[in-house]
């Protein structure tokens, strides 16, 4: 499966290709993610070439149909925020510490993050974003595998929500915001090799 990386951003897509066209189209499988059909004779440097243009508006129209996983990337250093986890919102907690380093945990059904006094917001922030993927991605690995009898993997977010190749099922690591019984729904799915 192709990869395309720009920047920050992945995107590993599907490539058809089919004698009879003169375009290239580009598909987003709400459940599999990017699919690029264009023509057998297309160059792939052109074809690759055509993906980086599209690059923002695919991570745009991707992030817009799964808003709920991406809420946490809009997260600020207010009170009041909630953080989904399995399905169920929790209060994220935020206060400035003595300590030299920020510190991120969940305690007593709260999300809890501490930074140092003396931290920039900016940095205090994108510390916070930081060690909540972290959290969350750690999490994913624990957890989906406790849903299913098969071994899951957990990806890197990319533009799909999993990936079923060779009978291993891969998941996106922001799905451990959704609730175990939509998360079972992805992987059944997957193993019936469904398009969304």
């Amino acid at each position: 499966m192709p990869l395309l990386e720009d920047g920050s951003k992945q995107i590993c897509y599907q490539l058809s290709t089919k004698p009879d066209i003169n375009f290239i189209k580009i598909y987003l499988d709400d459940l599999n993610g990017v699919h690029v059909t264009a023509a057998e004779n297309k160059d792939s440097s052109k074809i690759e070439a055509f993906l980086r243009k599209k690059t923002e508006w695919i991570h745009q129209k991707w992030q817009k149909t799964h808003e709920d996983l991406y809420s946490i990337d809009g997260l600020q250093l207010e009170d009041s925020q909630k953080i989904s986890y399995l399905g169920r919102n929790y209060k994220l907690v935020i206060d400035k510490s003595k300590d030299k380093e920020p510190n991120f945990q969940f305690h007593k059904g709260k999300f809890n993050y501490s930074y140092p006094s003396d931290m920039k917001e900016e940095e205090s922030l994108s510390k916070l974003h930081e060690l909540l993927s972290l959290w969350m991605a750690a999490k994913a690995k624990e957890k989906f595998n406790t849903l299913d009898e098969q071994s899951i993997e957990v990806e890197n977010d990319q533009t799909r929500l999993g990936v079923k190749d060779n009978n291993q099922i891969a998941l996106n690591w922001r799905l451990v915001q959704r609730s175990k019984e939509d998360i079972l729904l992805h992987i059944k799915d997957l193993q019936e090799e469904r398009v969304c």
